[in-house]
């Protein structure tokens, strides 16, 4: 496969380009990068996921014939960080996670 180099990226690119695609979308009248049947569907999956691991890893049959099962994020993650951390602080945590590896890989400079 010719090493993992390629596949580094900062974690704050991909959101980048998702936003991108939604705003080239409206302005353009285009479809996005990733429609919202697949948004859905990888939601689906990550259910499954989650209720695999809580159920000791057992087998999960797609579609989820509970539809009431949902992911929601903790309590901390809904808070406004600006608020909570201070200006400063925020404006750092947010450098610092735009310039780090997604997975926490390490960067090496080529």
């Amino acid at each position: 496969f010719g090493g993992t180099d390629d596949w580094l990226e900062p974690s704050g690119t991909r959101q980048r380009g998702g936003i991108q695609s939604i705003v080239d979308a409206l302005d353009k009248g285009i479809e996005p990068r990733c429609s919202g049947a697949n948004m859905r569907d990888v939601l689906e999956i990550a259910i499954g996921l989650r209720e695999s691991h809580r159920n000791g890893f057992m087998p999960v049959r797609f579609p989820i014939s509970d539809r009431s099962l949902k992911i929601t994020p903790t309590p901390s993650r809904l808070l406004n960080k600006r608020q909570v951390f201070g200006e400063q602080q925020y404006a750092q945590e947010i450098e610092r996670s735009a310039n780090t590896p997604i997975g926490g890989a390490a960067v090496q400079d080529v």
